[in-house]
């Protein structure tokens, strides 16, 4: 199971300018009498609330797939359900996989957040960046309500939380330090070196 989890704060849900029109259409048509459901708009405000993460060990053993790679594009896409909300995925080139059995050079990762037309939600931490480098600890995507992406692995939200940026050839915590600073500055290969080390214990 997921070990972290996205709530979206009732009372940020208040701050829809538009939402009710598209949302009460349950079957997604429209009724003799009924008039066409409105586009979502306005701007929403999530929280994501992690489970802690008490060691590097657990970090590492936890997670499905660990990957080295740079995110070459950002789709953002409204999840399904009575409720707006934003997902954006991220499709990520592959350098190294450091942990799992991926033998593919792409894999797409989704987080909590994003624009979609006027409608936006914006979480409380930073969303991957397009062209940036990062080593990611990843759940699979288990949800079925997600649409797959044909030939591709998909792999579950909210990676912010265990992720770690790469950045002038060196490793730097991308949102919060979990470490006080144990990994900061150590080039991939040596933070490779660091994760496969907690593999064998």
């Amino acid at each position: 199971m997921h070990t972290e989890y996205i709530r979206i704060l009732s009372a940020a849900l208040l701050m829809l300018a538009v939402v009710t029109g598209a949302l009460s259409q349950q079957d997604g048509r429209v009724h003799a009498g009924e008039a066409p459901p409105q586009p979502e708009r306005g701007i929403l405000h999530g929280y994501g609330d992690p489970m802690s993460i008490r060691s590097f060990t657990e970090l590492c053993t936890k997670a499905d797939t660990i990957i080295d790679g740079v995110v070459e594009t950002d789709t953002p896409r409204l999840m399904p359900g009575r409720h707006a909300t934003v997902e954006t995925d991220f499709r990520i080139s592959v350098n190294r996989v450091l942990k799992g059995p991926i033998d593919t050079r792409e894999v797409v990762v989704s987080e909590t957040g994003g624009t979609v037309g006027e409608l936006q939600l914006i979480m409380n931490f930073p969303l991957l960046r397009k062209g940036d480098r990062y080593v990611l600890f990843l759940d699979a995507e288990n949800r079925p309500e997600i649409p797959p992406v044909p030939g591709l692995p998909r792999f579950r939200a909210e990676v912010v939380f265990r992720a770690f940026k790469v950045e002038a050839g060196k490793i730097q915590p991308f949102f919060r330090d979990a470490f006080q600073g144990k990994y900061t500055g150590l080039t991939p290969d040596e933070f490779a070196a660091a994760v496969a080390a907690e593999m064998k214990q």
